[in-house]
């Protein structure tokens, strides 16, 4: 397929524009409309737009790399890649590439996540399009172009529900705040929860942990990884 034949459909720009702003890429959206909007109009069969997302720690390079479908007759967004320099004590560039058409569907936020070494819960397509939930983390040695995810599965031994309301946490005690905070842990975060045991309160950051089927707690004053 030649390139100058492509012809993007009236709703392509904003169905792209909605799928980027669903997966975190909210940073500048006039420019980045305005970028995929000059792309679609050159008319290639597949292109790149190349952006960049200050995080708190650390700046993360995107490449988002979108096609055009022939039998869809549409542009898709295919893939995307995020890079920054550095991590741990790696000081090489550290780079994961999200398939979102065979692969986990990861959001920017929780790609920031991945980043820092913590666990994502994520949906996932394989190739023969089924889809299922899966918790992830960049896998230990990165000998390729792109870090590996590793994969575990959902299992039943790790009901994270069931762990914390094993734990004396005040915010288990209202089911939106712990429908809240599954939420958030399910993304990767470290959330900030109130242990109330022995008519006593202290504040404790956790995270999910369902490669040791547990669930690690920090001290406030302690910096989480």
């Amino acid at each position: 397929m030649l390139d100058h034949v492509v012809k993007a459909n009236v709703n392509d720009l904003s169905d792209l524009k909605h799928r980027l702003f669903l997966s975190g890429f909210t940073i500048d959206p006039l420019l980045l409309g305005s970028l995929l909007e000059n792309e679609l109009k050159k008319g290639k069969s597949q292109f790149a737009i190349y952006t960049s997302y200050s995080a708190i720690r650390f700046e993360i390079e995107l490449t988002l790399n979108f096609k055009w479908s022939i039998a869809e007759g549409k542009y898709y967004w295919h893939s995307y890649i995020a890079r920054h320099a550095g991590f741990g004590d790696d000081t090489k560039d550290f780079a994961i590439k999200i398939d979102l058409r065979n692969g986990f569907q990861v959001s920017l936020h929780e790609v920031c996540n991945l980043f820092q070494g913590r666990y994502v819960l994520a949906a996932s397509i394989d190739y023969q399009f089924n889809t299922y939930n899966a918790w992830i983390k960049v896998k230990a040695g990165r000998n390729s172009k792109y870090a590996k995810l590793q994969e575990f599965p959902a299992s039943p031994h790790f009901k994270l529900k069931k762990m914390l309301r094993r734990l004396p946490i005040l915010e288990c005690r209202n089911k939106e705040a712990e429908d809240q905070l599954l939420l958030s842990l399910h993304e990767g975060n470290i959330e900030m929860v109130t242990f109330h045991d022995h008519r006593r309160r202290r504040q404790c950051l956790i995270s999910a942990d369902p490669e040791h089927k547990t669930i690690q707690i920090y001290k406030k004053a302690k910096h989480p990884p």
